[in-house]
């Protein structure tokens, strides 16, 4: 998915309790600092440029479904070919929405869906990035994010958050009747 020029853009670290660096590459690294400083009035941290010499993830290729399976128990199945061209437009278009700048790197993987994509370090003749996303907890949590959004004592800003986790649900089954039910929900 992303070649192995390809690095953060900024290190960031902080020093802990015991005087050492620590380095913050992820949403639960940026909370772990969080709780291990709570009671620190100020937390200073260390950002510089990565330290590699090369192009960044984010002038790097759009993220592409590369192939799609589907697991039984033991076994792993490829999808239909008709379910594959789907996945290959949609799986990008629904993960961009909640990336900044709608680019999907694996670097700023939202908390909320560290349980539905996994990321791999895929080692061959040109070194990749492969993000694991388990469609089926994928939908599952987008309808979680929803349900949390939408609602009669929700502000305008937090239901239009609540219409990007269902057009979402939507472009990966477009004909989800709970999903177009709640869309209706919030267009009325």
């Amino acid at each position: 998915l992303y070649p192995h020029t390809y690095h953060p853009e900024l290190t960031i670290r902080y020093k802990d309790d015991e005087g050492d660096l620590i380095s913050i590459t992820c949403q639960h690294e940026w909370e772990a600092m969080l709780e291990a400083t709570h009671d620190q009035s100020t937390v200073r941290l260390l950002l510089s440029e990565g330290p590699n010499q090369g192009k960044y993830f984010k002038d790097g290729p759009a993220a592409v479904t590369q192939s799609a399976y589907v697991q039984t128990n033991d076994s792993c199945a490829p999808v239909e070919q008709g379910s594959m061209r789907t996945l290959q437009v949609q799986l990008p278009r629904c993960l961009a929405r909640f990336f900044p700048g709608g680019q999907i790197l694996p670097t700023s993987v939202p908390s909320w869906l560290q349980g539905c994509i996994e990321i791999k370090r895929v080692e061959a003749e040109n070194p990749t990035l492969d993000l694991d996303v388990d469609v089926t907890k994928l939908f599952e949590q987008l309808h979680e994010q929803a349900m949390g959004c939408i609602g009669a004592d929700k502000e305008r800003s937090v239901m239009e958050n609540g219409k990007k986790y269902l057009q979402s649900m939507l472009d990966l089954v477009p004909t989800h009747p709970v999903a177009n039910y709640n869309m209706a929900c919030v267009h009325s």
